[in-house]
């Protein structure tokens, strides 16, 4: 096989190849080069990177309700299970489970973007909703009836899509954003609503729950997967 070649089937696999040794023509290479490929990183590595101070808190959900940012705000889970992720594991949570963020400054932000996937089992209907992250209503993310997201922050935004945004079964990425002056709401990537405000996040707050609402329940039905908090706007 020409190197040229092999190289792209590395690139293709997710290998690195900078340690890889080739023969003096620079042409081809032995078998034994790809015994030296080194796989990437884990996907909780990939997610979850300590060395970024604007991520608050980030949850792989890979067998554990750990956070793998770099404070450190592990969450208290009751009543849930861990299934098939979107990678690796996720969160399955319904009926009464609980998963609480202890309170902490680190989660108190002026600028925020909130993201993760979800893999309802069922939607509400009516009045009903159903949490995604709640942080003591500082800052909330919900499914509401029929499929319909919203994402609020007390005494300032608090925008609901008013079509149908979430699919029962599939995997979808989901996210909210507030910049100061403009919440936006995306699935997928795709931005599906917004609203103009200017104001502030409000602060200190006391912690934040995962999967449910603060402090009425109204779990999510489904599997929670990748959940980021950050202080500042990234790519939803």
């Amino acid at each position: 096989m020409r190197w040229p070649a092999i190289l792209a089937l590395a690139s293709a696999c997710g290998f690195h190849h900078g340690a890889l040794l080739v023969d003096a023509s620079g042409d081809d290479a032995t078998d034994s080069a790809l015994a030296d490929l080194a796989i990437d990183d884990p996907p909780a590595a990939r997610l979850c990177n300590p060395a970024d101070l604007d991520l608050r808190a980030c949850f792989a959900f890979d067998g554990d309700t750990n956070d793998g940012s770099s404070y450190g705000n592990n969450a208290n889970a009751t009543g849930t299970a861990f299934v098939s992720g979107y990678r690796g594991q996720a969160l399955q949570t319904s009926g009464t489970a609980v998963v609480n963020v202890p309170a902490t400054t680190s989660l108190d932000i002026a600028t925020m973007t909130l993201k993760m996937y979800i893999k309802p089992i069922s939607l509400p209907v009516g009045s009903a909703r159903m949490g995604l992250i709640d942080s003591a209503s500082r800052y909330r993310m919900f499914v509401q009836a029929f499929g319909t997201l919203r994402c609020a922050f007390t005494g300032g935004a608090d925008y609901t899509t008013p079509q149908t945004v979430i699919t029962m079964g599939v995997w979808q990425r989901v996210a909210c954003t507030y910049d100061g002056t403009t919440l936006k709401l995306y699935v997928d990537g795709t931005m599906v609503g917004s609203q103009s405000y200017t104001g502030s996040l409000p602060m200190p707050g006391t912690g934040m729950v995962i999967g449910h609402n603060n402090p009425t329940g109204e779990n999510f039905n489904g599997a929670i997967d990748e959940v980021q908090v950050w202080g500042s706007i990234v790519a939803p």
